[in-house]
Parts: C-alpha cells; structure tokens; sequence
C-alpha cells in the first residue's frame, strides 16, 4: 500500500457549495442531459478536481444499469418512448468505459496534495483532460512498382513491429492493454480508431521508464530504415523527373503497376520541372522522430503521466501542457 493509499478522501472535504453543486450535477446530467457524453465532456470542466471526483464515483453507481432500471420503474416506464431508453442504456455504458481508470487517477492526485498539507481550496484546479491528437507511421506512402514496399512485406513489418511489443511489455501489461497502446498510439491501415485517454496502470516507473526508452530507441530505428529506404526511392524519382526520364505510372484493371509511354514531364519544359520538384519534394519529405513525439503517445496512454501535469498545474495553474511535454521528453532516459 502506497502512503497515498491511507490517504482518505471523504465527502465532507468538499466545502458545502460544492455538495450542493455535485447532487445538482448528478440529478441534472440524468433528468436533463440524459447522460449524453457530448453534454459531460462540455460541462465538467466548469467544476474542480475534487468535484469531478465525486462526479465520477458517484455516477458509476447511479447510472449503473442496474439503478437506471430501478429509477426508471419508480418514475414510470410509460413516460418515456422506448427509443429514448434504449439511448438511455447505451449513455450509461459509455460513461462506465475507463471511469475505474479515471477515479484512481483523480483519488491519487487529489491523496497526494492533501498528504502534502495543500488544502482543497488551493487544488481546486478545473480541468478538462483531452488526448493529445498524435500516432507515429507504421506505414508509408506506397511506392508504384517497388516490390519492397509490396503489402506482403508490409504486413510482415506490422506483425515483427507487434511481437516485439508483446515481447517487450509480456511481464508489465496484459495482452488486452498491449493491443490498445498500439492501437492509440501509431498508425496503421484499418485502424480507425479516435485516438483516447487509456488508463494503463504501472506499478514499477523504473522498469517503465527503462522499457519505455527501450521501445523508442526500436521504433525509431524502425522508422529511420523506412524512411531512408522511401527517401532514397523518391530522390531517384525526383532525380528522374527532372532528367525528364521518369515515365508516368498507372495501373491496370487487374491492380498490376504499368509504365506507360508518356513522362511525367517534358525534357523542355525546365520551369515546369522545378515548380514540380519543388512541390514533390516537400510532398515527400517525412518528419524527424523526437522524445517530444514519444511523450505524446505516453501521456494519451498512462494515467502517471497525465497526472504529472495536473500536479504541476495545482502548484502553478498559468504551467503549460507543451512545457510539461518538452520537460519529461528530456527525462526519457535509462534510470
């Protein structure tokens, strides 16, 4: 058990405004709102951190399907359209998704300021977490008529990239949680999920942070060798282009890469080239991979580091999210 564990965080911290203004919320976000997500997310950053607290372990009692059934039995079930309820079950098992995720977080920062002496007056930060919208490439751009960047060795690369993560995290993370890093975190062909705040819990930050530098070190390697293998391509394509030897491309009814007789442009035509190159050049040119990048996939994923933030943010509510970000990239190190 952590110190901040004996912490105990009861109802009676709040002060007596804010009990009237969580039992209003409550009442307000079923009656009114219906527990419609796109309402909650707007509306709870009005509300401060330890409002939010009993916001979420309240509501995960109350709008358990369970205690929906009972209220909705004792207002009358023929007061409502059938439809309407139906929304009303599906709302509640969308605010049920991580919100055991979301309550642990919000008890540990909420534990640690008031074990440090901080009174709740002066932690009443409101705040509205939000992923930071970011993957890193699995794949690139296609490349017309280069086997090496066929789809067989493209899915060979996927399935290398995610064994090695299974390998890396078999003994920290469960396969569930694995797969859902990975998912939130690059980017892939069919993967359509929305990027979100995942809640996956790390019991030891030094074989974290280890593993985690690990994994940075391996993608980027990974990254760097496609890049330059997709950079030589296009620099000979460009090259090409510009010499006025590069065919145009296309592809048949069977998917099958042709060469036609035309070129892409004419040997003459000098202006047209450069304009041309210069377009494709900067179409092409492919980002460097930074810790500051990396960071970002770690605070979408894990709670530790989120919470990192709204810490400093209790301390100093004017501290910026991209400062916090540049700051723990630069401690991505071996501990």
């Amino acid at each position: 058990m952590s110190r901040n564990d004996r912490v105990s965080i009861k109802f009676t911290d709040l002060p007596i405004e804010s009990t009237f203004k969580v039992t209003k919320f409550l009442n307000d976000f079923l009656i009114e709102d219906w527990l419609g997500l796109d309402v909650f997310e707007e509306k709870i950053n009005k509300y401060t951190l330890l409002e939010q607290y009993f916001f979420y372990l309240y509501g995960q009692d109350y709008y358990s399907k369970y205690r929906l059934k009972k209220w909705l039995n004792q207002t009358g079930n023929d007061r409502f359209d059938p439809e309407l309820i139906e929304i009303l079950y599906a709302n509640s098992e969308n605010f049920a998704l991580n919100i055991e995720g979301k309550i642990r977080s919000l008890r540990r920062i909420l534990a640690d300021s008031k074990r440090k002496g901080k009174v709740y007056e002066k932690i009443n930060v409101s705040f509205r977490e939000k992923p930071l919208e970011f993957r890193f490439p699995l794949c690139f751009p296609p490349l017309l008529g280069n086997k090496s960047f066929s789809n067989k060795n493209y899915t060979d690369d996927i399935k290398h990239f995610k064994q090695y993560f299974r390998n890396l995290f078999q003994n920290m993370f469960s396969d569930e949680e694995v797969e859902h890093f990975i998912i939130n975190s690059f980017g892939f062909k069919n993967n359509l999920y929305p990027i979100q705040l995942l809640y996956i819990e790390v019991d030891n930050i030094t074989d974290f942070k280890n593993r985690m530098i690990e994994l940075y070190n391996f993608y980027k390697d990974f990254y760097d060798a496609k890049k330059k293998r997709y950079q030589d391509y296009y620099a000979q394509y460009i090259e090409n282009i510009l010499n006025g030897k590069q065919r145009k491309k296309t592809t048949d009814v069977n998917g099958t890469v042709i060469e036609t007789e035309n070129f892409v442009l004419d040997k003459d035509s000098s202006e047209s080239r450069i304009k041309y190159y210069n377009g494709l050049k900067k179409e092409h040119e492919l980002p460097e991979i930074t810790k500051y990048d990396f960071t970002k996939i770690l605070y979408n994923s894990f709670p530790h580091i989120r919470e990192g933030y709204i810490k400093k943010m209790i301390d100093n509510p004017d501290y910026k999210l991209e400062d916090y970000i540049i700051k723990t990239a630069q401690n991505i190190r071996k501990s």
